[in-house]
């Protein structure tokens, strides 16, 4: 029997909840466990030096230079989600901006960061006052901390000791930040606790180097004797003068001079074998702890062969696979248990900063500039410049200005001459060619599938998940790998693809037609192009219809495959109950049908009703799936009356709303690629 079968029993039998549950399960477990360092956080601090030092220091840095900011999510008048930053004067961005009397919102993301990655384990301590709002934020050190577990909700406070003195706080007081730990349900692994053993092997490196230059001799060059055989007092007493003279490193380098019965001079050069092993000995030591951190040797200060261009791509890729994540985990802990004491619909974000290699960046920007795509002032904000006065107008092109004709000086107008006009009143075949060579329809496909092919299937394992637990079922039994989902999400993402290209083909072959019908040059066919077919609003539009329409196909055929894997006998149609819902559809509330059957549904009431086995069915038709909202459950018990079926069709729209908000960015950022594409393959022409 599976642990949520055995816990679902659990608690119908002892009325318990979740968290009580789980406190039962992992129980007490203390902090100090085994002798080794690498499980002491006191010890684990010590070794912030060397290497560790080095990786965790460029970690932190980077972690505390990027922007945290916060936004208020809502709901417009029209029930779309909408997101706004927060204003300077609220108190939670002032919150940060004055953590407490000793640091700065750089040392507390610094501090937090090291903490994580020397023991796993970083603490905030939240000072409230009388009416229990936040005024500060202190970091408390992961080696003085304890967590006390409770049997009641997993953890029931934190001890802090320092020395002789103990404190202890509430869990709503603590902020717990950790790394997982496969192996412990209360602290957090570190990538220090990971690299312990290559740790030890470069201090006991280091520390058999420095005793053997304190006890090495290294004089600059050394004598064979040739005299009589000595007694053995005077060889003693040689060795005694030779090293007081030569021994250590302050006598390095030093000659030694002997009388007559001394013969060859034998100088010392080069390095020797053991000085060599420590060399190499090092170099991997360093590697394997640079490594554990994930931070690359140029970030850490090192430039063995390595060019800018190279040195540029490593730090891009660090600050994406190393610092983002470690930034995101931040954020979640944040959003768990610092945001709901403000609002909870505000949530905290770090602004990670946009990663472009400057040879690619400044080649993107001259395309744009070339073909309208962005002006001259636009580009100048971007890399930190002043605007100018005639730079709010697009320049066609680099080589469109006369030859010999100077800059404008101030308040005059750049001339430019336009690139060669089409032939106007072109016929519109010429614009289907012309769409059809610069959309690539198949590789455009494969990216968009891409794209959406994730986020169908985690709709999909929602809707499903949320169908088993109406049925009462544990989620984990729906197979996810039934040949139906297989052909289903197979199919989905092929239909998308097929769609959307084909939609977007037919916008480019308009909006080129009625350039071609003006004359328009290629460049002011390229500004055409980006604003009627690429435009921020008819992006941002698409983007929402697609990302509402998919994810509401492939979450309801996840509830629908659910239903026939439970066994489900009947299901019925359910909607919002609010003005926006299709009269069709309203029509259609309440309507209950076997499972395997179709519903009957129309867009418009009195209209053609069609064969739907659930809500976004995609062999229905545009008018009654786009941006559809409703839902359907099946019926185990009893059917439910319009107030229950209005409820439930409210939460399955929030369900909705938190998986499509990350579909509209995705389509979003593959869109705006697209624009780029494709307006490179115009420029071309």
């Amino acid at each position: 029997m599976g642990l949520l079968r055995k816990f679902a029993r659990y608690m119908v039998r002892k009325i318990v909840s979740p968290e009580q549950y789980f406190a039962s399960l992992v129980g007490y477990n203390s902090l100090d466990v085994g002798a080794s360092w690498s499980n002491s956080p006191a010890e684990q601090l010590a070794h912030f030096k060397g290497w560790p030092y080095a990786a965790a220091n460029a970690i932190a840095q980077k972690a505390a230079q990027i922007p945290l900011r916060f936004y208020f999510e809502s709901m417009d008048a029209d029930g779309e989600p909408t997101s706004r930053e927060l204003k300077r004067n609220h108190p939670l961005p002032q919150l940060f901006r004055r953590v407490n009397s000793l640091d700065t919102k750089w040392t507390l993301i610094y501090k937090t960061i090291c903490h994580l990655d020397l023991t796993g384990n970083a603490y905030w301590f939240l000072a409230a006052d009388k009416l229990d709002a936040v005024r500060e934020i202190w970091t408390l050190r992961p080696d003085r901390m304890k967590v006390l577990p409770n049997p009641q909700r997993v953890v029931g406070g934190y001890e802090y000791r320092n020395g002789s003195e103990k404190l202890t706080f509430s869990p709503d007081e603590v902020i717990h930040f950790k790394y997982p730990n496969p192996s412990d349900d209360w602290y957090g692994y570190s990538p220090l606790q990971a690299a312990a053993d290559s740790v030890d092997a470069d201090e006991d490196q280091k520390r058999a180097r420095r005793m053997s230059y304190q006890r090495g001799m290294f004089p600059g060059m050394v004598m064979r004797y040739k005299g009589s055989e000595m007694s053995d007092e005077q060889v003693e007493n040689i060795r005694r003068r030779v090293e007081r003279k030569f021994q250590g490193t302050g006598n390095a380098g030093r000659i030694l001079i002997l009388n007559d019965d001394w013969g060859e001079i034998a100088p010392m050069t080069g390095w020797k074998p053991q000085e060599m092993g420590y060399l190499q000995t090092a170099r991997i030591g360093r590697d394997e702890i640079l490594s554990m951190f994930g931070v690359p040797a140029s970030v850490a200060g090192l430039s063995e062969d390595v060019n800018r261009a190279v040195a540029e791509e490593m730090t891009f890729t660090f600050i994406e696979n190393v610092v983002a994540p470690k930034l995101a985990l931040v954020a979640d802990y944040l959003n768990q248990s610092l945001m709901p004491r403000f609002d909870e619909r505000i949530v905290a974000e770090f602004d990670i900063p946009r990663l472009m290699n400057r040879d690619a960046e400044r080649a993107d920007n001259e395309m744009y500039l070339r073909t309208g795509a962005k002006t001259i002032n636009e580009v100048r904000d971007e890399i930190g410049l002043k605007p100018v006065s005639w730079g709010d107008r697009p320049w066609m092109s680099f080589g469109s200005a006369q030859v010999g004709s100077a800059m404008p000086d101030e308040g005059e107008e750049p001339e430019v001459s336009a690139r060669p006009a089409m032939a106007k009143g072109a016929p519109r075949s010429d614009a289907a060619r012309l769409a059809a060579r610069i959309f690539a329809g198949a590789a455009e496909g494969t990216l968009l599938k891409k794209t959406a092919s994730p986020r169908l299937l985690l709709s999909l394992r929602k809707g499903a998940t949320r169908e088993m637990r109406r049925a009462g079922k544990d989620p984990m039994a729906f197979d996810i790998h039934d040949p139906r989902v297989e052909k289903f999400l197979k199919a989905k993402g092929d239909k998308i693809a097929e769609d959307i290209g084909e939609t977007t083909k037919a916008a480019l072959k308009d909006s080129l037609a009625a350039g071609l019908a003006e004359g328009e040059s290629v460049d002011k066919l390229a500004r055409r192009v980006a604003t009627e077919v690429y435009g921020e609003d008819v992006i941002d539009r698409r983007g929402m219809a697609i990302a509402r329409t998919e994810t509401g196909a492939s979450y309801e055929y996840g509830a629908q495959e659910a239903r026939t894997q439970v066994g489900a006998e009947k299901k019925q149609w359910i909607t919002s109950g609010d003005e926006r819902v299709r009269s069709g559809h309203a029509a259609a509330d309440g309507q209950t049908v076997e499972n395997e059957e179709p519903f009957l549904v129309a867009a418009e009431a009195g209209g053609h009703r069609e064969k739907l086995l659930h809500p976004n069915d995609m062999n229905g038709s545009a008018g009654n799936v786009v941006n559809c909202r409703c839902d359907v459950v099946g019926i185990y018990a009893k059917g439910y009356e319009a107030e229950e079926r209005y409820q439930m069709a409210a939460l399955h729209d929030k369900a909705l709303q938190r998986l499509e908000s990350p579909f509209q960015r995705a389509m979003r950022t593959y869109f705006v690629g697209q624009k780029t594409r494709v307006l490179k393959r115009l420029e071309e022409e």
